[in-house]
């Protein structure tokens, strides 16, 4: 549900917001979140409905703005819908890092599941890569053999910092390549389409073994994204 304020000229939002939990409680609210650019002078107070609805995958996959979002965006993800119906996509490249949190039971693992399967549909494992780890061992059960992984799933939690730590290179052995054609990211790399592949296959020749590993001079000269969940 959403309700509209009309605040006074000159309201502190900030310190409004730092009330947010106290409104959530007063309304009887798990959560209320703010919108303070609603239009007309108004702000917007967001509240879970009382009467919840599960909002399908396929419904926003098989929408107009998931069309749009495919052809405008990078890596686009379904995050769900707002309380208009408007779907709600966001371009995880714009997003970086992401903190997916919640009381046991309220949806996050659906959340995580909803962003891997939206990038397994909008894009191919030329295009994206994925590294999961999970503690729980049954989390991503679904993915061991799916041609996305970059690695396979991460079960023991002794092996999550190799995995990590092979992330770590392979962004250091972008970077080489990255500066070898002239680019500084991911994007101008793969925009080039292959036009500066023999300066950059000299460069990886020429890296330090004991630094970026003994088989960096056949590294492959693709650079699809990487999403470490």
């Amino acid at each position: 549900e959403r309700h509209y304020v009309e605040l006074p000229v000159g309201a502190d939002t900030a310190k409004i917001e730092g009330k947010l939990i106290d409104i959530a409680r007063a309304m009887k609210s798990d959560v209320v979140t703010m919108d303070r650019n609603a239009g007309n002078g108004l702000a917007a107070f967001d509240m879970p409905r009382k009467d919840r609805k599960a909002i399908p995958l396929e419904s926003v996959l098989s929408s107009k703005e998931w069309s749009a979002a495919c052809n405008e965006m990078i890596l686009p993800v379904v995050i769900g819908e707002f309380v208009d119906g408007e779907k709600f996509i966001l371009d995880l490249p714009k997003v970086i890092h992401a903190i997916i949190a919640g009381t046991s039971g309220c949806g996050k693992s659906s959340l995580v599941n909803a962003i891997l399967l939206s990038l397994m549909q909008s894009r191919t494992p030329d295009q994206v890569k994925l590294l999961l780890i999970d503690p729980k061992v049954v989390e991503f059960t679904d993915y061991a053999h799916s041609t996305f992984l970059y690695h396979p799933v991460v079960t023991d939690m002794d092996k999550a910092l190799t995995a990590l730590n092979e992330l770590v290179l392979e962004m250091e052995i972008r970077y080489q390549m990255m500066a070898a054609a002239g680019v500084k990211n991911i994007i101008g790399y793969q925009r080039l389409k292959g036009a500066k592949d023999k300066q950059v296959r000299l460069h990886l020749e020429s890296l330090d073994t004991s630094k970026f590993g003994s088989d960096v001079a056949n590294h492959s000269l693709e650079m699809p994204y990487i999403v470490c969940v």
